[in-house]
């Protein structure tokens, strides 16, 4: 067995090290590409370079250096030109901290960060009427002055220079909201706020605060171009209104804005409002005409309005006072499909009625009717009489002998593994019980378990349910099953714990009914899929 090499152990040396040398230090080329070359890892070329002693690179060295960076241009910038260290980088095209590693190597002394001495000072007077006068930005006035921003703003500092507070520059193109302006634009030549704000430059909203800051009475929205609103004084109101017997439309012609707000100044100014000039007049007719007309006749509202002489809303008031409405027209009868199809889909194919139903979109009961008056015929209602009898002896020849399953068998006879799990309880078959158990040994037949529980047998004689021992189909054990009581469906299935399929073997009554009867009594049904509380006794027993 082949020993384990621990971490740090190096390879012997052999003629491929002896490249080691020239590569890491005469060509300086990085770890890495060493490895790739030697054909081993970066670790076993570091074990190497330690055994042989080679002297280590600086790494900031190793990484930064760069010989395309002239030497002599790098120093005129930094020390003659007084240019940053990212300015010179910026000028060579490299990065800020090659250049200090080439500056460096070449002996220049680095400046400490932030000081830059040989920048000639901006004189007072100059910074004080570019920024404050003219208000030029800082990064306008370092392009003037041929320095950086930040100099600018330590300039600033220095001299205690700050911003006169004030109305900023109007942009190019505005115009001054003076008062005259204003009314000249908004009073004399009757333009709306967006109009001069078209004409001035900037947005309504700055025309309009600058109307309220001239004292400058606005219109109220709406109103037309060229259109003051006129003051609705008391007295106005009483000879427009009372005297002249205009009505608020017309007075709102006069004075600008619409009837709500003459009506609203009436109000306030205590002027009693004049009725309609045409009162609306009820319906006069009598219920059995209102019938003949708008039931029989199918006249509109708009037709009885007119006739009668009033308004829709009256006609449909009386209407409703009448109690009168309108039967809906019957719902279109559906074509029936050419009978060609429904063969195909009923015969051939195989489709039963719910699926006709759901691809037609109509009821059970019109499917039928379409089935019958093409001539197929129709599979009768399935009831307990009608159930498919399954050969029994086969089944339980496949199910022991053999070792199949339900599923099995359920395959073989092109039917469901619950109509073979129900022959096989009906005919008294023992049943492998379900989960991980499945010894023989422990097969049940599901009609002897449930007589001999004595909890069964109590309710049972209770509500006078005969025993039905003798296996056999559902209709020939039970001629004439027992009724689906409320006390007894709810002791069998919510006391006892029995499943709907349990209860079909003691009373009679198919399982379907039994679990329509537990919804009409509210009683609470379990999930189809999971076991029952009885057979999970059966199980964990």
């Amino acid at each position: 067995m082949a020993k384990r090499r621990r971490i740090g152990d190096v390879p012997a040396v052999d003629a491929e090290t002896a490249e080691l040398g020239p590569l890491y230090r005469d060509e300086q080329i990085p770890v890495a590409e060493i490895a790739v070359r030697l054909g081993r890892t970066a670790g076993e070329v570091r074990g190497l370079i330690a055994r042989h002693e080679l002297p280590a690179r600086p790494r900031a060295q190793a990484r930064l250096a760069d010989d395309t960076i002239d030497v002599a241009v790098a120093c005129r910038l930094y020390a003659t030109d007084g240019l940053s260290l990212r300015e010179v980088a910026e000028r060579l095209g490299t990065t800020p901290d090659k250049v200090r590693v080439r500056l460096s190597r070449a002996g220049v002394e680095l400046r400490a960060p932030g000081r830059h001495p040989w920048v000639t000072p901006l004189d007072r007077d100059w910074l004080a009427d570019a920024y404050a006068n003219r208000r030029l930005s800082d990064s306008q006035i370092a392009a003037e002055a041929g320095c950086s921003p930040a100099h600018v703003r330590n300039e600033l500092r220095r001299h205690g220079i700050r911003r006169r507070r004030g109305p900023a520059p109007l942009p190019p193109g505005w115009t001054p909201l003076t008062p005259e302006v204003l009314r000249q634009l908004y009073e004399v030549e009757a333009l709306t706020i967006a109009e001069v704000a078209e004409r001035v430059g900037g947005s309504p909203a700055r025309v309009l605060a600058a109307l309220h800051r001239a004292g400058i009475e606005t219109r109220a929205p709406g109103t037309p171009s060229g259109r003051r609103l006129t003051r609705l004084t008391p007295e106005l109101l009483h000879r427009l209104y009372v005297e002249e017997g205009l009505s608020a439309a017309q007075v709102a012609e006069r004075v600008g804005g619409d009837g709500n707000r003459v009506r609203a100044a009436l109000v306030r100014a205590g002027i009693p409002r004049r009725p309609r000039t045409r009162p609306l007049r009820p319906v006069n007719a009598t219920r059995q005409d209102l019938v003949d007309r708008y039931v029989d006749q199918r006249a509109s509202l708009d037709e009885l309005a007119r006739e009668y002489g009033t308004s829709v809303n009256q006609v449909r008031l009386r209407l409703r006072a009448e109690g009168i409405r309108r039967p809906l027209p019957p719902p279109p009868v559906p074509k029936p499909p050419p009978p060609e199809e429904l063969r195909r889909f009923y015969v051939e194919e195989g489709r039963t009625l719910a699926q006709l139903v759901a691809h037609y979109h109509v009821g059970r009961d019109r499917v039928r009717g379409w089935l019958i008056d093409a001539g197929i015929t129709v599979a009768p209602r399935t009831s307990r009489a009608h159930r498919r009898q399954l050969p029994v002896d086969q089944m339980s020849e496949w199910y022991w002998e053999d070792g199949c399953t339900a599923a099995d068998i359920a395959e073989r006879l092109d039917t469901t593994v619950n109509l073979v799990l129900r022959a096989l309880h009906d005919a008294g078959v023992r049943v492998r019980l379900g989960g991980p158990r499945r010894d023989p040994d422990e097969a049940m037949c599901v009609l002897d378990q449930l007589y001999a529980d004595p909890a069964v047998g109590k309710v049972l004689r209770r509500h006078r349910v005969p025993r039905r021992l003798q296996p056999g189909p559902i209709a020939e054990r039970f001629p004439a099953p027992a009724p689906t009581t409320r006390a007894l469906l709810e002791e069998l299935y919510v006391g006892v714990g029995l499943s709907a399929r349990h209860i079909e073997l003691l009373i009679g009554q198919p399982a379907g009914q039994v679990l329509d009867a537990l919804h009409a009594y509210d009683l609470p049904v379990r999930p189809v899929k999971s076991f029952s509380p009885w057979r999970q006794r059966q199980l964990s027993g």
